[in-house]
């Protein structure tokens, strides 16, 4: 098993595992790529992991994965992970608050939100805590919370230009719901668009049509 060192000076508490870990790779570069693959390479799995996290924070289960996936054994990667969450690499918490920091900054609804994280490995219960705890960081209710963030979402799309027709209207419903937003943010968030655009606010049926 590779041994781990402390992380280098200058690394405080707040420190990423993805940064820690594009800090600890320097240290386990014997491993040469031209060395005939050894599914029970512990170092080399070692290495391959701590890549993976240089480039972003991730669950156990995914990296996990990502080590079956390239041929090393079950033992070899439980052993790898468990030294890496030992010496504090690898953190499901602190990947997951990644992942919500990622998806808000990009505007994804809670129905996106939620399926990347049930894909990443993370606890659903988890990322319902977390993600109510953002919305009571924000000082808003869950609903108002959500339009906002569709209504931004628009607004980068959309160019904050008024929507003139059905068919832009249908365009940006679309366009919501495959960011992950409920029918219910969406039709608030549209009406609150229209008007922060300074046009006439949009009324949305049931079936998606524009209310006269």
């Amino acid at each position: 098993m590779a041994k781990f060192k402390s992380p280098r000076r200058g690394f405080g508490p707040a420190a990423s595992g993805a940064e820690q870990a594009e800090s600890a790779t320097g240290q386990h570069r014997r491993v040469r790529a031209s060395k005939p693959f050894n599914p029970d390479d512990s170092e080399r799995a070692t290495l391959s992991a701590m890549r993976s996290l240089a480039r972003v924070d991730q669950s156990r289960q995914e990296l996990s994965s990502k080590l079956l996936m390239k041929g090393f054994t079950p033992a070899v990667v439980e052993s790898v992970l468990t030294e890496l969450t030992r010496a504090g690499w690898l953190n499901d918490q602190r990947a997951l608050e990644a992942l919500l920091d990622r998806s808000h900054a990009r505007k994804l609804g809670p129905l996106r939100i939620k399926a990347h994280s049930r894909q990443k490995g993370f606890d659903p219960d988890q990322a319902k805590e977390k993600l109510a705890a953002t919305i009571e960081q924000s000082a808003s209710t869950e609903s108002v919370f959500w339009e906002h963030q569709a209504v931004d979402a628009l607004t980068r799309r959309f160019k904050a230009k008024p929507l003139l027709d059905q068919k832009s209207i249908q365009q940006a419903l679309r366009f919501l719901a495959q960011r992950g937003f409920t029918f219910s943010h969406s039709k608030s968030a549209l009406k609150r668009y229209q008007l922060e655009c300074g046009d006439a606010p949009v009324t949305v049926d049931d079936d998606g049509s524009v209310l006269e």
